[in-house]
């Protein structure tokens, strides 16, 4: 979803907002190994295997070019030549609008294209690989998307510890990863639909979006270009902090008192409202929001449940018993899975998603030994997936 406002000059950060997938996923797809799935190592897989969907297999996909998901800096380029190992590797860093930082992660390459400096969203990079043929015969992509930047001692997996039909993961070892397909499919697209009036910009969204994950672009009088979070752009004067809500009932415009205080919580703009932005000068061109909460909700609500366990303390997550869909009334759809604190310390994690506003999502937990709920029910932040 697009909008447009206004911006000053001095600011060079590019934020990456809008991220695309490393392969097109009209002819590729990571089904055959994808994020947390449980491989025939018995290890939880923390990255997406990438592969052509219409070729045979094997190194049919070998050197097929690899595309930059979004805006960033190379940050990495390593070679790592022994057996399991990745490979050639490629790691970009990305700025989020909200001032978070992750990093994608490109693995067992057959070629590395850049090796310094910033990089484009859709620029090629690299190539699909099979690890300098330690995996001869098996040639794909390994990506992942990261909070946190570190060398893993065991490439693209975290060990489980069985028991019975249970398999035990230490939510430590998930610190840092990202579902890849989730972190994109939220980012991917947004629809522009404004109108400007001198120096107000008159936004009317067409899809669920927040704040924190919109940006502003624009451009100076040298030519150059530059983007930043729409919270820097208030904080740097480029936006004025009154903003105006239409009000469809009583047909004027209204000042939203709270908007900024909100935007840092809990607003989500909607479909069939609209809002009026000023702008002080011209050096801003758009504003894009993001965020529709509405893609892989299943992904979303795993996530939100190994998160919100992470978040509690507890210590480890039984992925076996993790259900993306327990069960869903009216207004919520439900998650859930068995988490403990030690060994005999067990809880009953639950996530609700509002069905309406899907980025408005709640947790609490049940303690067995208590025999109670812990918790009401709190809410968890609309970027509950990277802190601002």
């Amino acid at each position: 979803m697009v909008v447009v406002l206004v911006l000053t000059v001095n600011a060079r950060a590019q934020v990456a907002g809008i991220f695309d997938y490393p392969l097109p996923r009209e002819e590729y797809n990571s089904g055959k190994n994808e994020f947390l799935q449980i491989g025939t190592n018995k290890k939880a897989h923390l990255g997406e295997d990438w592969n052509n969907k219409g070729l045979i297999g094997g190194d049919s996909d070998y050197g097929d070019p690899v595309y930059c998901v979004a805006d960033g800096v190379v940050e990495i380029v390593r070679d790592i030549n022994y057996k399991d190992s990745w490979g050639k590797v490629l790691v970009i860093k990305h700025e989020l609008p909200s001032g978070a930082e992750v990093f994608s992660v490109y693995a067992h390459l057959s070629e590395i294209k850049v090796r310094s400096g910033r990089v484009s969203r859709g620029q090629e990079i690299c190539a699909i690989g099979n690890a300098n043929g330690f995996y001869k015969g098996a040639a794909h992509l390994h990506f992942e998307i990261r909070t946190e930047l570190w060398w893993p001692s065991d490439h693209g997996y975290a060990s489980l510890r069985s028991e019975g039909t249970s398999r035990w993961i230490t939510l430590a070892d998930l610190d840092g990863y990202l579902d890849p397909t989730l972190f994109i499919g939220e980012r991917y697209e947004s629809s522009p639909f404004y109108t400007e009036i001198d120096n107000w910009i008159i936004v009317e969204p067409r899809k669920l979006a927040v704040p924190n994950m919109s940006y502003v672009t624009g451009g100076d009088e040298s030519g150059e270009s530059f983007s930043v979070g729409l919270s820097a752009a208030l904080t740097n004067g480029w936006l004025d902090p009154i903003v105006y809500q239409y009000d469809f009932e009583r047909g004027e415009w209204v000042v939203f008192d709270d908007f900024w205080t909100r935007a840092e919580y809990d607003f989500v703009f909607g479909p069939n409202e609209a809002y009026a932005f000023y702008t002080p000068n011209g050096a801003v061109h758009a504003v894009y929001l993001l965020g529709s909460g509405n893609n892989y909700p299943e992904r979303r609500a795993r996530q939100d449940v190994l998160l919100y366990a992470r978040s509690l303390g507890l210590l480890t997550v039984d992925l076996a018993s993790l259900d993306v869909q327990i069960l869903e009334n009216v207004y919520y759809r439900f998650a859930a899975a068995n988490c403990r604190l030690d060994f005999d310390q067990n809880f009953f994690v639950i996530i609700a998603t509002d069905k309406k506003i899907p980025l408005a999502r709640y947790g609490t937990y049940y303690d067995y030994a208590a025999g109670f709920w812990g918790l009401d029910w709190s809410r968890l932040g609309f970027q509950f997936d990277v802190a601002p």
